[in-house]
């Protein structure tokens, strides 16, 4: 063999190498953006199907649901805004949401109780995902009527979620399925 076909299979080896790599390199990126890409749409279903629910529970109907969340979900919280914040603050350490502290701050920024216009209560944040170091994103999914005290945690087991929404006076009652 000569230098010049040595030198050439080298460069055709080297070049295979980098061609691999890119093609590998991409394929991750391709696969990491796709699982991302399910976890929105997942939430989505998960914030839509709740909030549907909700509006769709009329008074004294109970309606169950099992709900699948991304994994990185440890809880879902409802909390009951017609309270006000005094009264929720008051309450929060007997709620099943006591281990989740950072929704009072959640709640004490935005505007509630008696006096506040309807437009800007049905704004108000009354849905919270949380993962292990806090609120990841909260959203608002309707009507949510919670008594004393007020606030309410149902921890997701593996990805999973069963809720129970039952149509009370003002609202509709968010909590864990009742077998």
């Amino acid at each position: 063999m000569k230098k010049a076909q040595i030198s050439g299979q080298i460069f055709i080896f080297i070049m295979g190498i980098i061609v691999a790599g890119l093609v590998l390199l991409f394929g991750i990126r391709f696969v990491g953006s796709q699982l991302e890409n399910q976890d929105k749409i997942m939430y989505s279903k998960f914030v839509n199907g709740v909030s549907n629910n909700i509006e769709s529970t009329s008074f004294r109907s109970i309606d169950q649901q099992e709900y699948k969340l991304p994994s990185k979900y440890v809880a879902v919280c409802f909390a009951d805004y017609a309270a006000g914040p005094s009264t929720f603050q008051a309450a929060f350490g007997e709620s099943g949401c006591k281990d989740y502290e950072f929704i009072l701050d959640e709640i004490n920024i935005r505007p509630s109780g008696e006096n506040v216009i309807e437009e800007i209560k049905e704004k108000n944040n009354d849905m919270f995902l949380v993962d292990n170091k806090g609120v990841i994103s909260s959203e608002s999914v309707g009507r949510v009527k919670i008594n004393n005290p007020y606030c309410n945690c149902i921890e997701v087991d593996n990805g999973h979620v069963n809720l129970q929404f039952e149509g009370v006076s003002g609202g509709v009652t968010v909590s864990e399925w009742q077998e």
